[in-house]
């Protein structure tokens, strides 16, 4: 397993970088190894292609909700998960930040509850 080190996050640009920005923006600082890292560039990746997914499939039927709904979900989740891995891997002040923000509540409040589903009969 390689060493962690620090990287600073960049949600909105989708940038994993190795140093602070110091241009204003919103930066989650982590502590990842370099395969870390990689995962959560390549959820990037995997959020921007269901953005631009989405985007086309607006335009090449507009009134198809249905499908768009579910690529528009598909983003949501995507970015979720993002927010997710950044919690999982963010300093102490990064946890802070996320949790400040409440996006990953949304997550919690959307799956489904251990305590409510019926006993293994078998």
């Amino acid at each position: 397993m390689s060493e962690n080190k620090k990287y600073y996050v960049k949600v909105d640009t989708g940038e994993v970088l190795p140093t602070p920005a110091y241009d204003n923006s919103v930066e989650y600082e982590i502590e990842a190894d370099y395969e870390d890292k990689l995962t959560l560039e390549n959820l990037f990746h995997e959020q921007h292609l269901a953005g631009s997914r989405s985007a086309e499939l607006h335009y090449e039927a507009p009134f198809q909700e249905v499908k768009a709904d579910q690529e528009r979900k598909k983003y949501d989740d995507e970015m979720l998960n993002i927010y997710q891995r950044i919690y999982d891997l963010g300093t102490p002040e990064t946890k802070q930040k996320i949790e400040e923000i409440g996006i990953l509540e949304e997550k919690r409040q959307s799956m489904p509850s251990l305590e409510n589903r019926p006993e293994d009969l078998s």
